[in-house]
């Protein structure tokens, strides 16, 4: 939910403009919050839920956007029929877990489906930067160990950067309406609950962002991740 993080929607924007991409595709729409803040700023916007309850909320909440698609499908599915001529920027924050299957960690597989890329952008939400916020499923985290080689399939001349502490400006019960997204008691309990009721950990999230080589983030504060290139 990069809503929540002043910082992260200027960052997003910035890298549109620089890398001149139009279309964004976001995985784990929930009910359409993110969706509809990009929905103002990107030519396109596809979002992708799972579940079809959330899938239906965020359908309602995003008719009035020309401009944007919701599924309600597996992300790995509709990201591997995408046209791989299209720059996109792709925000993967689905992470759904699935004990079931070999790969259960839907992150692996959209990061398979969306192939060797020259022309994209990935964000990756709620990542293990050694510092913020992240996913983990028992022993098992959101970090390059698990991500770190299907990145480098993507594009092998990746560029890699992630956030800071410091840098973040979540949003507050004061400032969130400034947002331009419909405001809804939902918006209001995650700023109550989720953001200033869980401690840093739940308010400060990770976010790992492979880029073209050709772009320099580090005039946007954002911290170089290491030199992870082949």
């Amino acid at each position: 939910m990069v809503w929540c993080d002043r910082f992260a929607q200027e960052t997003f924007l910035k890298l549109k403009d620089e890398f001149g991409i139009g279309l964004l595709v976001e995985t784990g729409s929930y009910i359409g919050h993110s969706a509809e803040l990009y929905a103002h700023y990107f030519t396109g916007v596809i979002t992708i839920e799972i579940d079809t309850k959330y899938a239906e909320a965020a359908k309602q909440r995003l008719a009035r956007y020309p401009n944007v698609k919701v599924f309600n499908a597996s992300s790995d599915d509709i990201i591997s029929i995408l046209n791989p001529k299209e720059p996109i920027f792709f925000f993967l924050d689905a992470h759904d877990f699935n004990n079931m299957v070999v790969d259960n960690w839907i992150v692996r597989r959209e990061l398979r489906a969306i192939g060797q890329r020259d022309n994209c952008i990935i964000a990756i939400h709620d990542y293990d930067n050694g510092e913020l916020g992240h996913i983990q499923n028992g022993d098992a985290k959101l970090d390059w160990g698990m991500v770190g080689d299907l990145l480098q399939q993507v594009n092998p001349n990746f560029r890699y950067y992630t956030n800071r502490k410091e840098d973040c400006d979540i949003v507050t019960e004061e400032n969130v309406s400034q947002l331009p997204i419909q405001m809804d008691e939902v918006i209001y309990h995650v700023i109550r609950h989720s953001i200033n009721g869980g401690g840093d950990a739940t308010k400060y999230r990770g976010i790992l962002y492979a880029v073209p080589r050709e772009l320099d983030l580090s005039k946007y504060k954002l911290r170089e991740y290491g030199n992870r290139a082949n």
